[in-house]
């Protein structure tokens, strides 16, 4: 008996080591960035400077993406002050790109995309600088009406997602705005079920205080080593939470911008909810099982709807 129990805490003393080392070994090696970051070059209230001193000093990101909308300006001052200021972090030139379908950002760019075009079209673009392509909430559509120049965010779609399968390079399935919570859960059981991308997570920040809201876990310390896990499918996307006063100063801060998009809405009526109908793959089998009878199961038809 006494040998039983000597075996098992010399067990249990094992597994805790090993779950220790683990943590140290993650901790020492793997960094986190968020590639998903406006700044006043498009929508957000933030300046470049506040940005990288929030960064430098409010966090531990190793990385970070400047992706304002249809422009990289911001993002090529970002990158020239963090030289020349040697700040401890690395930026990459980025931008979130408006297509026909939705939103789709580019990562590690040389030049403007211009919007308006396809995804696909976008997406080989991005390639062509090479670049990384990424689905940005891709689940989230918004359906309120806005007339102004600045953007709502717009998801790519299911449709377009499986059709641009095999040239997306990555699926944001952590976007850390408060209300993307849903579009995030479908976001990652359609990617894990389906198109089996790289998984990569961003703050969308608008406001300093949701940069790191969401964000990559990726092993390395560089933007390179961060390029490298994606490619290689070695990325987390990951979260952290909003404290009750970062919460009323994002709430604050998109005040106007709501109450602007609230008014068209009123005035022009929403946006219709989209329809997608979806050809899943043969190999894909959905079914569920009636109230009735658990046993009697049926097979529902193959459209999407979001």
């Amino acid at each position: 008996m006494k040998d039983k129990q000597s075996k098992k805490k010399q067990k249990d003393i094992y597994i805790s080591s090993t779950v220790e080392d683990i943590f140290d070994y993650v901790e020492k090696n793997f960094s986190k960035a968020d590639i998903h970051i406006h700044s006043d070059f498009s929508d957000s209230a933030a300046s470049i400077e506040e940005i990288l001193e929030y960064v430098q000093d409010k966090t531990t990101l190793s990385a970070i993406a400047i992706t304002d909308h249809d422009i990289i300006d911001g993002a090529l001052k970002a990158q020239r002050i963090v030289k020349e200021k040697q700040y401890r972090f690395e930026v990459i030139i980025g931008e979130e790109v408006s297509t026909l379908e939705g939103h789709v950002i580019g990562l590690f760019l040389k030049e403007k995309i211009m919007p308006g075009n396809s995804a696909h079209e976008t997406i080989k673009e991005i390639h062509r600088q090479g670049g990384i392509a990424i689905a940005a909430h891709p689940f989230f559509i918004s359906r309120l009406n806005n007339v102004s120049d600045k953007p709502l965010a717009r998801g790519i779609g299911a449709a377009t997602l499986i059709q641009e399968k095999p040239e997306i390079d990555a699926i944001e399935i952590v976007n850390g705005t408060p209300v993307f919570n849903r579009s995030n859960i479908k976001s990652k059981y359609f990617n894990r079920l389906l198109l089996f991308k790289p998984e990569v997570g961003g703050s969308d920040a608008h406001i300093c205080a949701a940069i790191g809201k969401g964000y990559t876990l990726f092993e390395g310390k560089t933007a390179q080593d961060l390029k490298e896990a994606i490619i290689k499918r070695e990325t987390q996307g990951l979260k952290d939470r909003w404290n009750p006063m970062e919460l009323l100063k994002y709430a604050y801060s998109f005040l106007p911008h709501f109450a602007r998009i609230a008014f068209f809405t009123m005035l022009l009526g929403p946006q219709p909810k989209q329809t997608e109908i979806i050809n899943f793959p043969s190999r894909i089998k959905i079914r569920r099982e009636t109230p009735k009878d658990s046993e009697k199961q049926e097979e529902p038809s193959y459209q999407n709807t979001h």
